[in-house]
């Protein structure tokens, strides 16, 4: 017995049907939107994690400097711009806006009595190069380098800056 003979049109071809079109462009979608939030998560993670090993690496760079000359370097006034005198001893970093935002700036303050100085690193945010933490972020990273509490300790948010001291 010999199969009937089906029309042209319904034959089946090699193409897809627009309902299995949609379902795969659906399970693509929630990928997506699952795969969104965590990439997300992971860079600010990143961020943090280099700014914490970059603030380490500095404070090393000006504990050294001040072993061997008895001094911390004078103040930099300009952000971006190594501090006089630590121009081969600073990564290359220094001088490139910081993994979240902003420049660094070298702060040293020269009072009479050596007890009154102060030394910091501050991250001064700018139109060109906003910082790009929130709050909760920026306590995240105090709690890894010191208390937790950003309006206290070695690690300060000063206005819309932030400030590492090293010596306060």
């Amino acid at each position: 017995m010999s199969q009937p003979c089906l029309p042209q049109q319904a034959r089946r071809t090699g193409a897809f049907t627009l309902v299995e079109l949609a379902v795969a462009v659906a399970v693509i979608g929630i990928l997506a939107a699952l795969a969104i939030p965590y990439f997300k998560r992971t860079l600010d993670r990143s961020r943090m994690s280099t700014l914490e090993n970059d603030l380490r690496i500095y404070e090393q760079d000006f504990d050294t400097y001040e072993l061997k000359n008895g001094f911390y370097p004078a103040s930099q006034p300009t952000a971006g711009v190594n501090p006089v005198g630590m121009e081969g001893q600073m990564s290359r970093a220094w001088i490139l806006p910081s993994p979240v935002g902003g420049t660094y700036r070298w702060v040293y303050s020269t009072e009479e009595k050596p007890e009154d100085r102060i030394a910091y690193i501050e991250i001064i945010g700018s139109p060109e190069h906003p910082i790009i933490l929130d709050t909760r972020q920026l306590a995240k990273i105090d709690d890894e380098l010191d208390d937790g509490n950003i309006s206290s300790g070695r690690m300060v948010l000063y206005g819309t800056n932030i400030r590492y001291y090293l010596r306060q």
